[in-house]
């Protein structure tokens, strides 16, 4: 790590607030994610809760399509058609509103009460801001975790594809400096650090309500993760459709898939750049491209 002390709320050039010791960017709907803790929640409900960067989207197309029994054809529709972020509004992926200038109003509370059941949730925040049914246990929960270095080396080049909202670019070493540290405060979401220890901690609470899983798994052994998952969720498998969901969920398949590799394109749109490929939403599905990225040193220093 150099000398720099820089990090990504350092940068960022547009409207962000703090709140509970966590900065949260432009997109989050503030009022909602105040009343959040007192969100109902059914039983029904499944929630992915990830860190950014971690396999978000990719656990949330194994969730659906395991959920949907193994039908692809139930699961056509937009990934943000399908899960609903918790603190995030649908309108605000959708490229409905600009979440850039747009005021935030609450309405994100409303919709997730309106939908329809079940409903397929995620999250990127940590553990204090979910609802208390969340922490009671009420609906299942899926934590995805990734390599801090992998997560740190995605994390710079998708920002730096949104660099219209930072002043300048962003290196390796000003995103270590906001996810390694103990401040929330100094990037999106709070710290990588802060993320994965509240969950970890409600480990021994939650039970048989939380399934962890990894993201290395996912690159190494997608069957065994689809398995694992089917049987969190009481479904089962034959050979056959476990071969055509491994098949649905391969990497370069779910990015050459409109529904999921485009994920971002209306916000794109939105924000005014040109195309998705200026803000990669899947970028290379790999577990070790941290390596072409990271000197030894900062290697080290997460280590």
């Amino acid at each position: 790590m150099t000398d720099t002390k820089m990090t990504v709320a350092d940068l960022i050039k547009t409207k962000c607030v703090i709140m509970n010791g966590c900065l949260l960017p432009p997109n989050y709907d503030w009022p909602h994610v105040k009343k959040l803790n007192k969100l109902p929640i059914r039983e029904d409900d499944i929630l992915i809760a990830s860190y950014m960067r971690s396999g978000t989207h990719w656990t949330a197309e194994l969730v659906d399509l395991v959920r949907n029994n193994g039908d692809t054809e139930a699961i056509k529709a937009q990934i943000h058609r399908r899960m609903h972020f918790l603190g995030i509004s649908d309108k605000a992926l959708r490229g409905e509103i600009n979440a850039f200038e747009d005021e935030p109003d609450g309405s994100c509370f409303d919709e997730l009460e309106n939908m329809q059941s079940p409903r397929l949730l995620v999250s990127h925040l940590p553990a204090k801001f979910m609802p208390e049914d969340v922490i009671q246990g009420k609906c299942k929960i899926i934590l995805v975790l990734r390599n801090p270095k992998s997560v740190t080396v995605s994390n710079t080049f998708l920002l730096n594809g949104f660099g219209a909202a930072f002043t300048e670019p962003i290196t390796v070493d000003i995103m270590m400096n906001s996810l390694m540290t103990d401040s929330g405060e100094k990037t999106q979401c709070g710290t990588w650090l802060q993320h994965v220890e509240s969950w970890m901690k409600m480990k021994e609470q939650l039970k048989e309500k939380l399934l962890v899983i990894h993201y290395e798994d996912m690159v190494k052994d997608l069957i065994g993760v689809v398995k694992s998952v089917a049987k969190f969720l009481g479904k089962e498998f034959t050979d056959e459709e476990l071969a055509k969901i491994v098949h649905h969920l391969q990497f370069k398949q779910m990015k050459a898939n409109p529904a999921t590799g485009d994920a971002f394109a209306d916000v794109v749109k939105m924000i005014g750049l040109k195309d998705s490929s200026d803000a990669p939403h899947m970028r290379k599905g790999t577990i070790d491209d941290w390596k072409n990225h990271m000197t030894v040193a900062q290697s080290e220093a997460i280590d």
